[in-house]
């Protein structure tokens, strides 16, 4: 199992390197990196603890399926999407051959390339996060966690069947998202599972963080941060 984390909120550079430590066991013999947005891009880093961020994600990756030796997470897309999995996406050929419908050759068999590029695709052409997470949790089939940056949001998706683990912490600072719930406890932050099918979308606000269920349409929860 890989380790995936990520942190939206202040300092957030600094929070995944802090979580890395609780994760790399779950893949760090392969390498660990991360992806941040710094100034309205995505960028890959191999170290993110003095970087400028308020959203980041982190990959330990354990190899299972696809090339090995090779890190290939996370994967970013363009200066909008970038994506962390963990797990197994049992159909992606035939989600190779719905985006050859759409127009898009992918000329990979990794699944989480193509995950990646089936999401971007659904959030692009679906209308946004509602019409493109709900999409996506309605097509794909095997066990897998994902959080993934869509432009300033960060998209949360559990299979429903909770194959792969996945929780939410938070320490009144910010949002932290993990594939253990080790590493939020160490950090001192309350933490509860992400929900079993039912994707979620942080969005950062002013001072604040909304909380968004694809297909309701409406915050449902804010959660006030610090700016300091």
């Amino acid at each position: 199992m890989c380790g995936i984390w990520a942190f939206l909120g202040p300092n957030a550079g600094n929070y995944v390197v802090k979580m890395a430590p609780w994760l790399i066991h779950r893949g760090g013999q392969e390498g660990v990196s991360f992806v941040c947005r710094i100034n309205g891009s995505l960028i890959k880093l191999s170290n993110s603890l003095t970087t400028d961020s308020t959203l980041c994600l982190g990959h330990a990756r354990y190899s299972t399926s696809g090339p090995y030796g090779v890190e290939l997470q996370p994967i970013v897309l363009g200066n909008d999407f970038a994506l962390v999995f963990n797990g197994t996406i049992s159909n992606y050929i035939e989600l190779i051959k719905r985006l050859r419908d759409l127009g898009v050759n992918v000329g990979t068999n990794y699944d989480a390339l193509v995950l990646a590029h089936y999401m971007r695709e659904l959030l692009t052409r679906r209308g946004g996060i509602d019409g493109g997470v709900n999409e996506l949790f309605r097509t794909l089939r095997g066990g897998y966690s994902i959080i993934a940056i869509w432009k300033d949001s960060l998209i949360v998706v559990r299979d429903p069947w909770g194959i792969r683990p996945l929780a939410i912490g938070s320490d009144g600072n910010g949002i932290a998202i993990a594939s253990e719930t080790a590493v939020l406890e160490t950090l001192g932050m309350s933490w509860r599972e992400v929900e079993l099918g039912r994707p979620l979308c942080y969005v950062g606000l002013v001072g604040s963080i909304g909380l968004r269920v694809p297909g309701l349409g409406e915050l449902i929860v804010r959660l006030s941060i610090s700016t300091s």
